[in-house]
């Protein structure tokens, strides 16, 4: 029976009347915003142990059944783990045994980015290296030797190129009698003069 027609004396001290009113709306309100709130909660970027901590927050104020809460719990969770999920062939229906089995995915899923992030490790291209191999033994000189189409040697090994320093031979051809730069067997496209050859 509403208190107006009981004549409660409730409606004659103000102090008493809010008690009561807020004793009768107030929970109804806040606990239909928690409802609320709990309807709309989802993962989005945090971690997921930040996820559940608002969420086991605002459940508590419930008397939801547990397929319910479950059920809520999955919906807020990020696409991620609910993907993992999908994977799962029975899905638990207790949140306390759903919450276990997202808590060991979200960790396995975690190792695994960071196993990724260690198995990426681009190799930078040593160029100083390459240059360092043609190089002249104290003379400060770099020569880069032209790609020779149609050849059939491939790079000169380091013993071959010390050999052809140490007996003043053409790094080019092997000859005597002239270096790489004036090397007669060499094409004359790339003869100095054209921004090949550095000295």
């Amino acid at each position: 029976m509403p208190i107006i027609s009981r004549n409660d004396p409730v409606l004659y001290n103000f102090q008493n009347f809010k008690e009561e009113f807020l004793r009768i709306f107030d929970r109804r309100t806040a606990a239909q915003a928690t409802n609320n709130e709990l309807l709309e909660i989802r993962q989005g970027n945090k971690d997921l142990v930040a996820y559940l901590a608002h969420f086991n927050k605002l459940i508590v104020e419930t008397a939801w059944p547990e397929s319910k809460r479950a059920a809520i719990f999955y919906r807020g969770l990020r696409d991620e783990l609910k993907d993992a999920l999908a994977q799962v062939p029975n899905r638990p229906t207790e949140i306390s045994e759903l919450i276990d089995l997202v808590l060991q995915i979200d960790h396995r899923l975690t190792e695994r980015r960071a196993e990724k992030r260690r198995e990426y490790r681009p190799f930078p291209l040593r160029i100083d290296r390459v240059r360092n191999d043609h190089t002249r033994a104290g003379e400060g000189i770099t020569i880069e030797e032209p790609m020779q189409i149609g050849s059939i040697r491939g790079p000169l090994s380091k013993k071959e190129k010390e050999k052809r320093r140490v007996n003043q031979l053409c790094l080019y051809c092997g000859a005597s009698g002239h270096f790489v730069k004036n090397c007669p067997k060499k094409p004359k496209a790339l003869q100095s003069g054209n921004g090949q050859l550095h000295q």
